[in-house]
């Protein structure tokens, strides 16, 4: 057994062999007091089962899959409207649909959400609409935080001009 001096405290240290498969340390001053012995296979193993754990709590973490819910304000006096947004993150790839409703100008198909991205937390898709023979497209934008999503909505307003508003959505349980 050697002696190795570390911080004014003695480490004693058996040698190591594929046999034994055994580490012993003592950090108490004066040698073979308090020395603890650990078995290294059973200590490989819960560093591999912490580490999987660890991974796949990472990899579950942030999932945008679900329904999302949030109001629209109306337009001048008419009422907010109630969105509903459905997402499904698959092998890495967003998808998902904005659901229609009744409006003021009539029944709104629901609608497939176009170039998703879902990457650090925080997602990216667009929506295509139809109204009275014009092609609208809403560019949303968001970071999720739990059961939240904000970011903003940039589409183009009726002067042809960008509009750009702030959306907070919340998952449906």
């Amino acid at each position: 057994m050697s002696d190795r001096v570390l911080s004014e405290r003695r480490v004693d240290e058996a040698p190591r062999d594929a046999s034994s498969h055994r580490f012993r340390v003592s950090l108490k001053p004066g040698g073979d007091s308090g020395v603890t012995s650990f078995p290294m296979k059973p200590l490989r193993y819960l560093i591999a089962a912490a580490a999987a754990v660890f991974i796949s709590v990472a990899a579950f973490a942030a999932d945008p899959t679900g329904t999302w819910k949030w109001s629209q304000p109306g337009r001048g006096d008419r009422p907010a409207v109630e969105q509903t947004l459905k997402l499904e993150l698959k092998e890495g790839k967003l998808s998902g649909s904005l659901l229609g409703f009744d409006g003021p100008m009539g029944k709104i198909p629901d609608t497939a959400i176009g170039d998703a991205t879902f990457k650090d937390d925080a997602l990216t898709f667009s929506v295509s609409r139809e109204f009275n023979g014009r092609k609208r497209v809403s560019k949303y934008e968001a970071k999720l935080s739990g059961d939240t999503l904000k970011g903003s909505i940039e589409r183009a307003g009726r002067d042809g001009e960008t509009q750009k508003n702030e959306w907070s959505a919340t998952r449906a349980k």
